[in-house]
């Protein structure tokens, strides 16, 4: 039997606001001055950052020193159903910002965003660019004009997004999984097939250990998917410059702040094209690093720690110094 030890990291709560927690990861050796912030996807658990020892992008971070900060977005009750992506990517983002600039006394925070996290950064930066020291966007989709196999999901004659708003104010996560299951309606025989081969125990605690965290959906708001499928899929509202959150437009050239764009070549959910267009919509200067990888590889895979976490973990205490410098 395996001892898979999901999210093992040690953290402390620093703020509870509606569903979400912000968490402060725990550090045995003083803390770099400005804190790295992880923002997850809503519609998977956070905990895809502390998947398990060895494969935790927090670990790595907290091992070059930085001060590690993430935003649990948790699961969303009835009485929660108004969320929708201004609430997330402004409101309750901005409030887990301020909590972690709170708790290191700096000014400004790194963020990093994984998938649509990704995108909440982004837009959170460009509309705040004097809090946001730099972003690391992975696997960020941006520019839709092309969503890839997302198309049949987000396709309006096969979703009606107002009638299942009516359905159900709060989606279960089930549902949504369900969904990503039917791009791919052989992967869960596949991949069952692949583990029952193979024999060696780190191998298979990881893939396992992959597979618990996919199969532990999170339910979202119905205004918060109409929001994202409606606008930044079918309307492509972000890229367009047509996105409009708070009664303000976000217009990604205002973004000023340093981007590191990672970006898996083997993505089939978010389309690497979808994410290299950054380096032309982003205000500020932007640095793409491709990996061949798939969309959930990139960080918990096998090649990770060499790849994606070097890169990010370099790159933010790099940006450590030009904080610094002002």
């Amino acid at each position: 039997m395996i001892d898979l030890q999901l999210a093992p990291t040690p953290c402390d709560e620093l703020l509870r606001r509606g569903p979400m927690r912000v968490l402060r990861y725990r550090a045995s050796t003083p803390r770099l001055p400005v804190p790295v912030v992880l923002v997850p996807s809503i519609i998977n658990r956070s905990y895809v950052f502390d998947l398990r020892p060895g494969q935790s992008l927090v670990e790595a971070l907290l091992g070059a020193g930085l001060d590690v900060v993430l935003v649990d977005w948790g699961v969303p009750a009835q009485a929660d159903a108004r969320l929708g992506l201004g609430d997330y990517a402004l409101g309750l983002l901005g409030r887990a910002l301020d909590a972690a600039l709170a708790a290191s006394g700096a000014t400004k925070a790194h963020v990093l965003g994984y998938c649509l996290g990704g995108t909440f950064a982004l837009i959170h930066a460009a509309r705040h660019p004097g809090r946001v020291a730099s972003v690391v966007a992975l696997t960020t989709p941006v520019d839709l004009a092309d969503p890839g196999a997302m198309e049949r999901l987000v396709d309006p004659r096969l979703v009606d997004l107002d009638a299942l708003a009516r359905a159900y104010p709060v989606v279960p996560g089930p549902a949504l999984w369900a969904a990503f299951q039917a791009l791919d309606p052989t992967g869960n025989a596949r991949k069952a097939r692949h583990l029952a081969d193979e024999q060696d125990p780190e191998r298979r605690a990881r893939v396992l250990a992959q597979e618990r965290w996919l199969a532990d959906p999170v339910p979202m708001t119905a205004r918060a998917l109409q929001d994202i499928v409606g606008a930044l899929y079918r309307d492509n509202a972000l890229a367009a410059g047509r996105l409009s959150l708070g009664g303000a437009p976000v217009d990604l050239k205002a973004g000023a702040a340093p981007v590191l764009n990672l970006v898996a070549s083997g993505d089939t959910v978010v389309p690497p094209a979808s994410s290299r267009a950054l380096a032309r919509l982003w205000g500020g200067p932007v640095e793409t690093v491709e990996v061949k990888a798939g969309h959930i590889g990139i960080t918990v895979g096998s090649q990770a720690p060499r790849f994606m976490w070097k890169a990010a973990t370099d790159w933010l205490v790099a940006r450590q110094e030009e904080v610094a410098r002002g």
